[in-house]
């Protein structure tokens, strides 16, 4: 991701992905995060990119998380031949 990034609050996001038929990691896929913070305006998006870790493909990005706060991070994962994106919705604690 352009390496480590020296900002107080940087933070590594990082997802797997699984097809929940087969249990197999999703590698191929678009996964993007939107940020939004309960005490900040606004949101913010970032691609994930995806990384080789231990033999697999996960999916990451450093993310600014401003101050303490209570972030929603909206997950979208696109696939490739897939009709309808998957959605997951995560919350987290910031505390300085």
């Amino acid at each position: 991701h352009g390496g480590v990034p020296t900002g107080r609050h940087e933070h590594h996001v990082i997802i797997a992905i699984f097809d929940t038929a087969t249990g197999t990691r999703v590698e191929n896929a678009a996964v993007t995060i939107t940020v939004s913070g309960t005490g900040e305006i606004g949101e913010h998006s970032v691609r994930l990119d995806p990384m080789a870790i231990a033999g697999t493909i996960t999916y990451g990005a450093f993310v600014n998380f401003p101050g303490t706060d209570r972030y929603d991070i909206a997950v979208d994962v696109n696939i490739p031949g897939r009709s309808s994106p998957a959605d997951v919705d995560f919350k987290f604690d910031h505390v300085l």
